[in-house]
């Protein structure tokens, strides 16, 4: 099977309710890297091939519906007990879920595209200071 028009690809993606973010030159195949938007605005990065999977849906908008994970709030909550906190840490985007006392009491994904290397850090940096572990 050859490359897929544009046309194509827009078909397939509007059946999943995707939009293309990319530029359509960064399609070559099915297993190039694309970014595409869900009806919910998150952006995800990922392939047509895994895109064509009957079970494909936004990570993101099933994460947010997944058991226990539905009333977690958007805002970090006060401190009540013993808090533990998770990073998955890179200097474009970070995942962050905070604990009490076992319990998930936030969560979220936060991104830092804008800058330097240093500027983002920096900015990681006042968000942990200022909201993730204030004094």
């Amino acid at each position: 099977m050859g490359r897929l028009s544009e046309a194509d690809v827009l078909k397939e993606l509007k059946i999943k309710n995707l939009s293309l973010k990319s530029p359509f030159t960064d399609y070559k195949s099915v297993t190039s890297l694309i970014k595409v938007e869900c009806l919910n605005g998150h952006e995800i990065q990922t392939n047509l091939k895994t895109i064509r999977l009957s079970s494909f849906s936004c990570p993101r908008c099933v994460g947010s519906a997944s058991k226990g994970f539905d009333k977690v709030a958007t805002t970090v909550p006060a401190k009540t007990g013993y808090r533990v906190v998770g990073f998955d840490n890179a200097s474009h985007k970070m995942g962050v879920a905070i604990f009490d006392d076992g319990k998930l009491v936030y969560y979220s994904l936060l991104e830092f595209n804008n800058g330097t290397a240093t500027q983002r850090l920096l900015k990681i940096r006042q968000l942990l200071e200022d909201v993730i572990l204030p004094a």
